[in-house]
């Protein structure tokens, strides 16, 4: 499967949070969409008591993956909210490491043409900085900016170790560009 990471979508509203998701909508896309609530059900026909545990962690072992995405759509979430309340810029993002063990991915402002710096930290620890302007290969259909020039492309073999945790950070916004750290494999 090759699908857009959650990273680099334009934006993952939460029915739990619907007003304050139309509000980030409206203020990142201009618009003026209103939170109307008219399909909402009061009356709970299933009470949390009447599922049993056996039941619960067997829906939850089913779902995973969907509970995953939920979580991760929560945690862009909760970042988008804080900066919006700081007035920063939301940066999109993705990194992985690849089989060759190099860190690879993208970083862009969402209404900036200038280039991302990030800080890259190695088990909590800054180990350096750089800038997301080489050329990005992945995701050929996706039509990103600055003529694709948002990509990094840093092999890790001299600054890592084989389970070090590696976590990437915006320098000017302080926004978290990877959800969960990464973990080095070789």
């Amino acid at each position: 499967m090759n699908a857009l990471p959650f990273g680099l979508i334009g934006y993952i509203g939460l029915t739990d949070c619907f007003d304050e998701s139309i509000s980030l909508i409206n203020g990142y896309y201009g618009l003026k969409l209103d939170a109307k609530n008219t399909n909402v059900n009061d009356k709970k026909t299933i009470e949390k008591e009447v599922i049993s545990i056996e039941l619960q962690k067997a829906i939850t072992e089913l779902n995973l993956l969907d509970i995953a995405c939920v979580e991760q759509a929560r945690f862009l979430h909760r970042q988008r909210v804080a900066l919006v309340k700081e007035n920063k810029e939301w940066v999109y993002s993705h990194f992985t490491i690849n089989p060759h063990n190099v860190l690879v991915g993208c970083a862009y402002y969402s209404h900036s043409a200038k280039p991302v710096e990030f800080e890259f930290f190695c088990n909590g620890e800054l180990i350096d900085s750089f800038i997301a302007q080489s050329f990005y290969h992945g995701f050929a259909k996706v039509n990103f900016p600055r003529e694709r020039y948002i990509g990094v492309h840093i092999p890790l073999t001299k600054l890592t170790k084989k389970g070090d945790k590696l976590e990437v950070f915006a320098k000017e916004t302080r926004q978290q560009l990877t959800y969960k750290p990464l973990i080095v494999k070789k």
